[in-house]
Order: C-alpha cells, then structure tokens, then sequence
C-alpha cells in the first residue's frame, strides 16, 4: 500500500515532523508521474526493521535481581 507522509505518520503514531526527518535518512519513497510524493508502506517496514537494533537477551541468572 502506498502512503502519504500524513497518512502514514498517522498510521505509525509518529508526527509528520518526525516521519520527514527519517526521509532526509533514506526511507524509502518515490514521486510518481503527477510529482506525489509516495512511501510504499512494505518498504517503509523493511527499512525499519534494516535498522532496528537486536533485543538483548540478558536472563539474569538464579541468583541476581534486577535493581
């Protein structure tokens, strides 16, 4: 599905600012013959996870506590 920056920073729950200043950081978008601007939303989703860091997965042993 393709998105506007307004509709898909609505749909992401991220303000229209924030969604602009990832595109300056290479979200994947693309103007088409009108000159629309368009992020496909698969794309968006597959950057995202390009550059999503790894959970850690740090266990505490049976004997430690988190503080």
């Amino acid at each position: 599905m393709l998105y506007t920056v307004r509709e898909l920073s609505e749909a992401i729950g991220v303000v229209d600012r924030t969604l602009c200043d990832w595109l300056v950081v290479d979200v994947p978008h693309f103007y088409d013959q009108s000159e629309h601007f368009w992020i496909d939303g698969r794309d968006f989703a597959d950057w995202i996870m390009s550059i999503r860091k790894p959970k850690r997965d740090r266990r505490l042993n049976n004997d430690e506590t988190y503080c």
